[in-house]
């Protein structure tokens, strides 16, 4: 398993959650619609730590998701907060995925990070998936 599997995973798994949002990926171009709602994707590595000694054994590979709802500015945040709940509903601590060669375990989902950001078109509200990829080497 690679950096690739893990994000293709993940991307995999939110379009299967019925979140019904436009979705804005990494180093892709995406230009909004003034007054719908989407979601921007965002990931990042943090660790890779073998777990066991030898030439062969198991890694973990600790990383961030950080899933940006973004709703028209002035508009309230009820909508983005009821995502925000199904989002985290999707992303149980203890809950796995495939990826690859290996699983992704996910560690804690958490709501509203950091405060959430206003600009003169958009309410952000950030949903943050903290997890564990476990694979053999």
């Amino acid at each position: 398993m690679n950096w690739s599997d893990v994000v293709t995973s993940l991307e995999t798994y939110l379009t299967t959650i019925g979140l019904e949002l436009p979705m804005a990926y990494d180093n892709i171009k995406y230009q909004s619609v003034p007054g719908t709602p989407y979601l921007r994707v965002s990931h990042h590595p943090v660790d890779t730590t073998p777990l066991t000694l030898g030439s062969h054994g198991v890694m973990e590979t600790v990383g961030i998701m950080i899933l940006g709802l973004n709703y028209p500015a002035g508009s309230g945040s009820g909508a983005a907060l009821s995502k925000a709940d199904s989002l985290s509903l999707s992303f149980l601590p203890g809950s796995s995925l495939a990826a690859g060669s290996g699983s992704i375990i996910i560690d804690k989902t958490t709501l509203g990070s950091k405060q959430p950001g206003v600009t003169p078109d958009w309410f952000t509200y950030p949903v943050t998936v903290y997890y564990k990829a476990y694979h053999n080497y």
